[in-house]
């Protein structure tokens, strides 16, 4: 804090001194939104280079397995496919636009696909223009959500095991 002359402290000089500090403040903040705006953009595209990467498994499910993960242990317990089963596959296909393969390997894993294609040009822009995702994100209504997903979900499990039982 700045002092007078007389080594009282000066309301002038705490003001110049304090002002800094809330610029230094904002600044981060903005750092910070661009910083997670730019995370989800090269996670995205991580995901959708990985997706193209790797070739669809022939059974409907399994590509998983290609990076070096375990067999789905539900599928093998069961004989039946797990409710995200052919999630990764759904991906492989729509990597090369293969729509109906990856719709009957997993129609939310194909929808997941476009998702991740039209999120990745709002988080580049957010990243460059500094928006806070996060803010929009929480004026969402994420119980609607959740709750839309959850049946989305379902019957997309319902339509795999369909499929996978009348094969």
């Amino acid at each position: 804090m700045g002092t007078s002359i007389e080594g009282a402290p000066t309301a002038l000089t705490a003001k110049s001194e304090a002002a800094p500090l809330r610029v230094q403040v904002g600044n981060n903040r903005k750092i910070m939104i661009r910083l997670m705006n730019a995370s989800a953009a090269v996670s995205i595209a991580f995901v959708l280079l990985l997706s193209f990467w790797l070739r669809p498994g022939p059974r409907g499910f399994g590509t998983h397995e290609q990076l070096l993960l375990h067999p789905c242990a539900f599928h093998e317990m069961t004989g039946l496919p797990c409710p995200s089963c052919g999630m990764t596959t759904a991906f492989a296909h729509m990597a090369r636009w293969q729509i109906h393969d990856a719709f009957s390997a997993q129609p939310l894993g194909a929808l997941g696909f476009l998702g991740c294609v039209l999120l990745l040009p709002l988080a580049i822009g957010a990243t460059v223009f500094g928006i806070d995702l996060l803010r929009i994100g929480r004026r969402l209504p994420w119980k609607w959500i959740g709750w839309m997903f959850g049946l989305m979900f379902l019957l997309a499990w319902i339509f795999k095991l369909s499929i996978f039982l009348n094969r």
